[in-house]
């Protein structure tokens, strides 16, 4: 379902996406992607590796900018530059991929503060390859100037998840933004 989903957005309506968002809605809850040897969207390549964690809770927020905005803003331009042979663009990808593989070790261990650490430095990659969106920047900068233990773009839409213990810090985000702030619950999963 993943796949097709993909692979319609892609060949028939020519929005360059990734393949985390079809796949985490297809598989729910949380889980780690591995999505090597499918750089090149071809119908052929293996189907990405999905593993659900078993995480009783996850000390985050998201916020939501007032104005969404197509993730093809984002993926356009990188798609373009990878597909004209750009090796930066796949240098980096690997280097967030490798933080999502760390990450999954201190989010099964309940480690907030190396996680966050981890969020942040997918932060600087990401403006590193792109430039960043300049509402999407403030909102991570003002969580972490509050204390939040990390903040980053959840995916390219226009939300920003931001990692912290403090009910405080979502407080003073929700004042000083008016942050809209429903409760999430995480799907029940069972080990496999």
């Amino acid at each position: 379902m993943a796949e097709l989903a993909l692979h319609t957005e892609t060949d028939e309506l020519g929005i360059s996406a990734g393949f985390q968002d079809r796949y985490v809605i297809a598989f729910e809850g949380v889980v780690y992607m591995d999505f090597t040897g499918k750089e090149h969207l071809r119908e052929d390549d293996p189907y990405g590796k999905v593993e659900r964690l078993v995480v009783d809770e996850i000390p985050f927020f998201l916020a939501l900018g007032m104005k969404p905005k197509s993730s093809a803003i984002f993926h356009n331009p990188l798609r373009e530059r990878f597909l004209q042979g750009d090796k930066v663009v796949k240098e980096y990808m690997d280097r967030i991929a490798d933080l999502a593989l760390q990450g999954k070790e201190y989010l099964l261990n309940g480690d907030w503060t190396r996680l966050g650490e981890l969020m942040n430095k997918n932060t600087q990659l990401r403006n590193e390859v792109s430039p960043p969106i300049k509402k999407d920047q403030e909102m991570i900068e003002m969580a972490l100037r509050y204390g939040a233990l990390g903040a980053k773009v959840a995916g390219s839409g226009g939300a920003v998840i931001i990692l912290t213990e403090d009910e405080d810090i979502r407080n003073k985000m929700i004042k000083k933004c008016g942050i809209y702030q429903p409760k999430i619950a995480l799907p029940e999963t069972k080990e496999e």
